[in-house]
């Protein structure tokens, strides 16, 4: 039997596995934001040298390169160290890229869709809006992971209650969605699931519980049972190594 597994890393971080293709979206990282959990030396040694279910990442993608999602060093070091296929980011040149000749640079304007196409797996990307534009002004992409079919909505921090991101996902439909757990607590979250209306609807970027010191673990817990309960399947991803398996 076929099937996908995907598994969870740090914060944003997800880890996506078929056959013997992987996918690792927003998975190296290791700055202490004193807020967010981030790879600490020991797991960051475990993914570049001694985890087999992280050697040989086919795709390594990222959203953005905010330090809870993205470290160049660290990413670097990976690649050094393990044969990669596509590296796919926004706003990255360095020299030492061009000797690997990996780099899909995402730089996709608004409304626009870019692909990556790797033997039966294709990647689509889209600049979306950050959460708090504004205030941050950074780059931005989301991606959907077509797997024989499967589409698999990676949304990175964009802006859910942006109506445009919406306008380019409307016909496709979309059976698995990765988000972040705030997409749980406001209105216009619950809205735009409600709009794309997955099989399957993954809720991470949450603290591991040692590092939770602003509760977010239980505050998307009770916002899930009070405004997600009409969701088909809704999983929350706390904790390094949460997984889920299924046939397709």
């Amino acid at each position: 039997m076929n099937c996908i597994k995907i598994s969870q890393v740090v914060n944003a971080g997800v880890l996506i596995e078929t056959g013997n293709k992987k996918i690792l979206i927003d998975g190296i990282h290791c700055t202490d934001t004193h807020e967010w959990s981030f790879i600490d030396e020991g797991l960051m040694n475990q993914i570049i040298h001694k985890d087999k279910k992280f050697h040989d990442i086919n795709l390594l993608l990222f959203s953005h390169q905010h330090v809870d999602h993205f470290n160049k060093e660290k990413v670097f070091e990976y690649i050094k160290y393990n044969h990669v296929e596509k590296l796919a980011i926004c706003d990255l040149y360095d020299e030492k890229l061009n000797n690997y000749g990996i780099l899909e640079e995402l730089k996709t304007d608004f409304n626009e869709v870019g692909t990556i196409d790797t033997y039966d797996i294709k990647v689509k990307y889209f600049k979306t809006k950050h959460l708090k534009h504004e205030q941050f002004g950074i780059n931005h992409y989301s991606f959907i992971i077509n797997i024989r079919n499967i589409n698999i909505l990676y949304m990175g921090d964009a802006d859910f209650s942006n109506e445009k991101m919406f306008d380019l996902l409307k016909n496709c439909k979309i059976n698995v969605m990765i988000a972040p757990f705030l997409i749980a607590t406001h209105k216009a979250g619950k809205g735009f699931i409600n709009k794309i209306n997955p099989y399957l609807l993954i809720i991470n970027h949450l603290p591991n519980k040692k590092d939770d010191k602003y509760n977010y673990r239980t505050l998307s817990e009770k916002a899930i049972v009070r405004n997600l309960s009409d969701v088909p399947e809704a999983v929350v991803f706390q904790e390094f190594n949460d997984s889920l398996t299924f046939p397709f």
